[in-house]
């Protein structure tokens, strides 16, 4: 079979040279378009599970919350690890599934088990984080301003940069870090509270449905039909100040007659900067098998186009980490390598030393002892114009007669082959192992 194949190659010389330049040109379009990646994906398919329960410590969290999550999916079809961490007022636990398995077979399995887990009052629902990898960060964007106060920056980054970040294809997650969470404030009066004769209770109450949409049917008048619906949801600190707590004697007592009623900032439990000024920092991570050169592009030419929106004194901040740098780095270093080692080799060649111009080989084969003796003798022309004759010995060892049989008929094969080796080496041709014992002899 082998053989079969090495002699229909020189048979049809033609047509193996034709096939290589096809192979080379589908490959090289094919390399073009190939994703790259900074690190391989070293993460196995994994599901990742969030419960809320607010006020708890880690202590709770792990007994009344991981706890039960883990024992829900414990011995799910493909699982191999599970992971889990719990804080204060939040548990994450981490399902591994095995090597191949497909991420979205997977998030069902996982929401289908999750169903069955009971948890306490005042706990949510357990929630499935996006679909991400540990090599998924790819950038970091800064929002800065010196106008633009820390709580409307970060109203802008969870609201404009990060909605319009998530719309792009590929991108799984997009998570805010810093600035200033606005939140409705009601500070209590407790002499008005006191003197009104209603408790904390009461007022949490009230302002639970204070903000609500209630439904309330239709009404059908002159073959018209009508949908009636409360508008009670609360726009403003008037809205939530207006609050009705309770009516005695057709009196309404409301929020703002016990209680003031302010926007303001979350109690800060972290804070991130940009080079020494207060900003918003978004980590943006993508989804499994994105192009993060492509990925990266898309992304800059969105923020580009949002940078235009933004109010007075806003920056968008992209040179931060990114991914995408290093690849382009790594890239740019091997294609100057590769230019200069291919200048080098070709200077080389085209250098002063001497250029052969005339060659000489003689060679007889030794089938017996499977040894080829060649000599060669070439004339070549020095720098200052002289022409000097050198000549060299060769002994080839072959193992496979007929892959010698065909190259011995074609001298410039076997006289370049040769040529081109200077020293004890081993090598092959067409697939035949070849061991060449003698060294060139020049003056």
């Amino acid at each position: 079979m082998l053989d079969r194949i090495i002699r229909t190659s020189l048979q049809n010389r033609g047509a193996v040279l034709a096939a290589a330049f096809l192979l080379l040109v589908a490959g090289g379009a094919l390399t073009s378009r190939l994703p790259v990646d900074i690190f391989p994906d070293l993460t196995a398919p994994t599901v990742t599970v969030i419960t809320e329960a607010k006020g708890l410590a880690p202590e709770e969290v792990e007994l009344l919350v991981t706890f039960p999550v883990e024992s829900a999916l414990n011995g799910a079809s493909g699982v191999r690890r599970i992971r889990s961490v719990s804080g204060p007022g939040i548990g994450v636990v981490w399902v591994e599934f095995e090597w191949g398995e497909d991420v979205y077979l997977a998030r069902q399995v996982v929401a289908e088990r999750l169903q069955t887990v009971a948890l306490p009052s005042g706990v949510d629902r357990p929630t499935l984080g996006p679909i991400s990898s540990i090599m998924g960060e790819i950038t970091f964007i800064a929002l800065t301003s010196d106008k633009v106060p820390a709580m409307e920056l970060r109203r802008l980054a969870e609201t404009v940069v990060r909605r319009s970040l998530l719309a792009v294809p590929g991108i799984s997650q997009v998570v805010p870090i810093g600035g200033d969470v606005r939140e409705y404030l009601v500070e209590l009066d407790p002499a008005a509270v006191v003197q009104a004769g209603i408790s904390v209770e009461d007022v949490v109450r009230a302002l639970e449905a204070a903000s609500a949409v209630p439904a309330a049917g239709f009404h059908v008048d002159g073959g018209q039909e009508y949908l009636v619906r409360g508008l009670g949801r609360a726009r403003s600190t008037e809205d939530l100040a207006s609050t009705v707590l309770r009516v005695r004697d057709r009196i309404p007592l409301r929020l703002g007659q016990i209680a003031t009623v302010t926007l303001a900032p979350e109690p800060a439990r972290g804070a991130a900067s940009y080079r020494g000024m207060p900003a918003v920092i978004l980590s943006v991570q993508k989804q499994p098998g994105a192009n993060t050169l492509a990925l990266t592009r898309e992304t800059d030419r969105v923020l580009d186009d949002m940078q235009r929106t933004l109010p007075a004194g806003v920056v968008i901040q992209k040179e931060n980490f990114r991914q995408a740098d290093f690849i382009e780095i790594a890239i740019h270093n091997v294609s100057v390598a590769l230019r200069d080692g291919a200048l080098l080799l070709q200077s080389e060649f085209d250098g002063p030393q001497s250029q052969p111009t005339k060659h000489f080989a003689a060679w007889t084969v030794d089938y017996e002892e499977q040894i080829i003796r060649v000599d060669h003798m070439y004339d070549s022309v020095a720098p200052d114009g002289s022409i000097r004759r050198r000549q060299s010995g060769y002994e080839i060892r072959y193992v496979y007669r007929l892959e010698f049989e065909l190259l011995l008929r074609d001298s410039g094969l076997l006289v370049q082959s040769i040529y081109s080796d200077y020293a004890r080496n081993e090598y092959s041709f067409h697939g035949e192992r070849m061991l060449f014992v003698a060294s060139r002899e020049q003056e």
